[in-house]
């Protein structure tokens, strides 16, 4: 047994992720899934459904007592291996439990992490989350190339057609296969979320709404709508509204979302979260079903707006390295305009392998060096700082690209990119010319094996 500050964690009681259409909740967005909600949960454990499932509970008793919980085990696996994990430790423990919506308390009341555990019967259930994500289910415009319908509902109408596109069946599902949201609705479901919504909302620093694609879901308007009344009411005082988007919206999603801006009090930051890491047609072969107007359009008009946070996430790929430096060029270009530094959260994608950078060798570093080197002008300094997540990723990729590849994945990406030009009536070559020597349907294709994977860091 550990001491229990060697495995207590905050999420535990404070962080809910929680599915509105395909009804589950987890802990925290680093643990697994926990068991469906099913309508005798619904009716039974009514709004603790959100916070105090039975397993999160249990969850919360090991944690106390210095048992690992295996809900945790991301956290525990990246520890044993002398890395920092996500797990918040003591300190934010003691916080949570000695403030009430983050304000001071007198000394004379403070508990110790040890006086706190010394009370542990009386910590197991929660009613305060300081943070919550709200998935509105599968539903997107895109189909994004390394995607599946696991994640859009645009992925699963071509499956639907065409059949499932799985080239490595040895590959498991992230955590599928789940039915598409009509297949899976429970009356009062929502009903119920919203009702506890009700009860917590004053204590949340962060609200995140997520896909799919959120502002495609129907929930998106009537959400969005609700979660600003009861913030007009009352609200933390570091309270953020984020919205993890394509901006591949229509004008009346741009419409909307403004007036989002427009309708939360001032002292609540609207975050929008931006995925993107190529440019033109390239940008729409990798995602799929976005409009390139359409999309830089939005970004120039939202990057007027006062008041709001703009957060650039790319997903690198192998196919983003040839156009990523003309989005940052536009990216720079709106940032000049409106006297801006947009924070960029950088991601190398890992899975399908056969869609990362180890497809790549060295003959491709020549587009990194070029980005490295444009970087180097246009951010300096300071100015460096919200995007250096990005450089450090491209600087590292110089030396990833030297390192020797498994022509296997050649084979599976070639038959993949076959596939997709049958699917979507695409040609990749002529999108893509610059990868044409790379299209090789002679390579074996070996079936990874989970082990492999795991390597990989995607399990």
């Amino acid at each position: 047994m550990n001491d229990p500050k060697n495995t207590i964690c905050r999420e535990l009681w404070a962080y809910p992720v929680i599915s509105l259409t395909q009804p589950r909740v987890r802990a925290c967005c680093k643990s697994p899934p926990r068991e469906r909600i099913t309508k005798e949960m619904v009716d039974n454990l009514k709004t603790d459904l959100f916070l105090n499932l039975p397993s999160v509970v249990q969850d919360r008793k090991d944690s106390l007592n210095g048992i690992k919980p295996e809900n945790c085990r991301t956290c525990w696996s990246l520890e044993e291996s002398g890395q920092k994990s996500y797990r918040l430790g003591d300190m934010d423990f003691q916080f949570h439990f000695n403030n009430e919506r983050g304000d001071p308390i007198h000394f004379s009341k403070f508990r110790p992490f040890e006086t706190l555990i010394e009370q542990r019967d009386q910590l197991l259930y929660s009613d305060r989350p300081n943070k919550l994500d709200l998935q509105l289910g599968t539903y997107c415009d895109q189909k994004c190339v390394y995607c599946n319908a696991d994640f859009s509902t645009q992925w699963e109408t071509e499956d639907r057609k065409f059949g499932e596109l799985r080239l490595d069946p040895d590959t498991p599902k992230p955590y599928g296969p789940y039915p598409s949201f009509n297949e899976y609705i429970i009356d009062g479901y929502y009903d119920r979320f919203l009702e506890w919504f009700d009860t917590v909302y004053e204590h949340l620093e962060r609200i995140a709404l997520l896909g799919g694609e959120p502002t495609f879901s129907p929930m998106f308007v009537p959400l969005t709508t609700h979660i600003i009344s009861k913030l007009k009411e009352k609200s933390h005082p570091n309270c953020a509204v984020s919205i993890v988007t394509n901006l591949n919206w229509t004008p009346k999603i741009l419409n909307h979302v403004i007036n989002i801006r427009k309708e939360l009090p001032i002292n609540v930051k609207l975050i929008l979260e931006i995925s993107m890491e190529s440019f033109g047609s390239r940008a729409e072969y990798i995602r799929f079903g976005i409009d390139w107007e359409r999309f830089s359009s939005n970004l120039r008009s939202i990057a007027k707006l006062d008041n709001v946070e703009i957060k650039l996430i790319t997903t690198l790929n192998g196919l983003c390295i040839s156009s990523i430096q003309d989005y940052f060029k536009l990216v720079k270009e709106i940032e000049v305009e409106n006297n801006k530094n947009f924070q960029v959260i950088s991601n190398r994608l890992v899975y399908p392998k056969y869609f990362s950078f180890d497809i790549l060798d060295e003959s491709y570093s020549h587009y990194v060096k070029d980005f490295v080197n444009w970087f180097h002008i246009n951010y300096k300094d300071d100015a460096l700082i919200p995007k250096i997540d990005l450089y450090n990723h491209m600087v590292e990729l110089l030396e990833d690209l030297k390192r020797p590849k498994d022509k296997n994945l050649l084979g599976y990406f070639t038959k993949w990119i076959s596939a997709l030009n049958m699917r979507r009536n695409v040609n990749f070559v002529e999108i893509f010319p610059e990868f044409k020597r790379i299209i090789d349907d002679n390579h074996t294709t070996k079936k990874f094996t989970i082990d492999e994977i795991k390597h990989w860091k995607y399990l």
